[in-house]
């Protein structure tokens, strides 16, 4: 695990061992720039290759390859996204007008419209559409619930 680690350019940050029950976690982080994996004298694991897009999700075949690093300020993934909750309602940096959204309309007013939409199917149906007083509702998922709560 060492070695693959160190070959992926994964800084180790911390070791911890838990002193109840013994379980240990160590703490990783990834790079911040490319410099690493182009110093790497085997580029093992490889770099995918640049038609890969990081970004896809749906019915993406996995491939053992990593990403560089985004170094474009407007990049996804260059910047961390703003803070919860705030980050629930504003549209990410790297969605563009010039891109278009799932529904048509420039991305960052496709993000918004998306947002209103499910804030409001949620207020009417979850929230206040069934009839639950939540402020008398408590631990909702119960940890000793054995399968979930």
């Amino acid at each position: 695990m060492t070695e693959l680690t160190k070959a992926m350019c994964w800084e180790l940050v911390s070791i911890t061992k838990d002193t109840i029950n013994g379980v240990g976690v160590a703490t990783y982080r990834k790079p911040s720039s490319n410099d690493c994996y182009e110093r790497r004298s085997k580029q093992e694991p490889p770099l995918c290759e640049a038609s890969d897009d990081p970004n896809g999700a749906w019915n993406v075949p996995l491939k053992a390859c990593m990403h560089k690093v985004p170094v474009d300020s407007l990049e996804r993934g260059s910047q961390w996204p703003e803070k919860w909750p705030a980050r629930l309602g504003k549209t990410p940096y790297w969605m563009l007008s010039s891109q278009v959204g799932v529904y048509g309309k420039p991305a960052p007013e496709d993000f918004t419209a998306d947002y209103e939409h499910w804030k409001r199917v949620v207020s009417n149906s979850y929230l206040n559409g069934i009839g639950i007083n939540w402020s008398s509702v408590r631990n909702t998922m119960d940890m000793r619930s054995v399968y979930g709560g």
